[in-house]
């Protein structure tokens, strides 16, 4: 995410209700959402309008802020997670509307600032000068003869960029990135190339170590979660019955975290 400017940070420290700074997410607009879509999310938070579409990408979030809501978050992603429902529904947005669902249960509000962030698409936005942060996000294409995605660099360093867009249909946030990208390629200089190179011809051996950390990761956090010996039993029935935590109507007590503490998913259904 590249700075175009200053970022004024408008985050309260400790105010109640703690308030963060966020830019509403095209991809999490609530009126664009499907039906089956607003049905999970109503199982975990009600009403729908308190669920803010913030991400959080971008967001401007005091430390304690976070340190408070990083467990419910997690709680949050992994009650969503295990319910086929909701995992098939929310997709690859599944952790960012743990986020907003997890503030949202917490009494959280987000101020929303449209202007913190550009997220520009296909021939570019005509103005960004009113933008702190670039998000590239989706592909930029200009015509036929020209496009740009940052999913074709997944694993390697982006080389610079050559050619031009053209300057027929390319609108200004679209030079505005070539031109960062190049700055930064030019500033590193032989340092740049070398990566670039090296992260293709290694790509093989780093998807396989990323793919272990990432089995490792999820042990760790499984080994995190403590249920209760007096619930263990309603756990399992409930598994054998309904296919796992958060099957049947509405949501049980473990997806909704606002009074469950980071470490502890709570499987007992709400009183």
């Amino acid at each position: 995410m590249p700075l175009l400017a200053p970022v004024d940070n408008g985050a309260e420290g400790g105010a109640a209700p703690l308030s963060l700074v966020g830019v509403e997410s095209r991809a999490l607009k609530a009126s664009k959402l499907r039906n089956e879509t607003k049905a999970v999310l109503r199982r975990w938070h009600s009403p729908l309008r308190e669920v803010a579409p913030v991400g959080p990408s971008a967001l401007l979030v005091h430390k304690r802020q976070l340190e408070a809501l990083a467990g419910p978050w997690l709680n949050v992603s992994l009650s969503l997670r295990r319910d086929e429902a909701a995992s098939s529904a929310l997709g690859p947005l599944l952790e960012r509307w743990a986020w907003s669902l997890a503030a949202a249960e917490a009494g959280v509000a987000h101020q929303i600032r449209p202007t913190l962030q550009a997220e520009p698409e296909g021939t570019g936005l005509s103005e960004v000068g009113l933008f702190s942060v670039y998000h590239m996000t989706s592909e930029l294409r200009v015509g036929r003869s020209w496009n740009w995605s940052k999913r074709a660099f997944t694993r390697s360093y982006p080389p610079r960029i050559p050619p031009l867009p053209p300057n027929k249909g390319a609108k200004k946030s679209t030079f505005a990135f070539v031109r960062l990208l190049n700055d930064a390629v030019d500033a590193a200089g032989r340092r740049w190339m070398p990566l670039y190179n090296r992260t293709r011809q290694n790509r093989t051996a780093q998807l396989a170590s990323l793919e272990e950390s990432i089995g490792q990761t999820k042990q760790l956090i499984l080994e995190q979660l403590v249920v209760p010996d007096a619930d263990r039993r309603t756990v399992d029935a409930v598994d054998r019955q309904q296919g796992g935590c958060g099957a049947g109507e509405g949501p049980p007590r473990c997806e909704r975290t606002a009074a469950v503490s980071p470490a502890v998913v709570s499987p007992s259904p709400p009183s």
